[in-house]
């Protein structure tokens, strides 16, 4: 595992999640869960590794990859841990507060650059705790075209482009 997950910040898409890497097959409808930290968060980010993507071990092989994200202002520190365990996304450019863009930053870098497609791209934060099993059940029962699991879109921006899909099958009154 260590040897497949050992890559540089330089291209954001090698690292693997460990089932992934460890078992070189993907599942049907993978998952992106991205885990906003600042570059400080090493100890919450040694935290994360071993509770949550732990819990990576009982899904089928490849079904989540997981990253920190991390905006601008990363040092000598990160890179030394991203080239450790190659799950950090760096987002260069974006400075670390909310009002950023990096929420966006992150979006458009997996859609633009990652290169494995996901079926469902996630956003959480370093103080959420993600239960992936059930994160995951519910994510690969639903069909991922059109569609958005979560309470809200807050880029009036790209309302247009991506809109939510509603309990009634629909998105803003239009049939889906």
């Amino acid at each position: 595992l260590r040897k497949a997950t050992s890559r540089t910040a330089r291209d954001p898409g090698k690292a693997m999640s460990a089932p992934a890497a460890a078992h070189g097959r993907a599942s049907g409808k993978p998952v992106l869960l991205g885990i906003f930290v600042t570059a400080a968060m090493t100890k919450r980010r040694a935290l994360i590794r071993r509770t949550i993507f732990r819990s990576f071990d009982s899904l089928p092989p490849g079904a989540v990859d997981a990253r920190f994200v991390v905006g601008a202002g990363a040092g000598v520190t990160v890179l030394a841990e991203q080239a450790a365990h190659g799950d950090l996304l760096l987002l260069n450019g974006t400075r670390e507060n909310k009002e950023s863009g990096k929420n966006l930053d992150y979006f458009l870098l997996v859609a633009e650059r990652m290169p494995r497609r996901y079926s469902w791209v996630v956003k959480a934060d370093a103080d959420s705790y993600v239960v992936v099993a059930n994160l995951w059940r519910e994510l690969s029962l639903l069909e991922p075209a059109d569609g958005y699991f979560g309470a809200h879109w807050p880029w009036p921006t790209l309302r247009r482009r991506v809109a939510p899909l509603l309990p009634n099958g629909t998105t803003r009154g239009t049939k889906a």
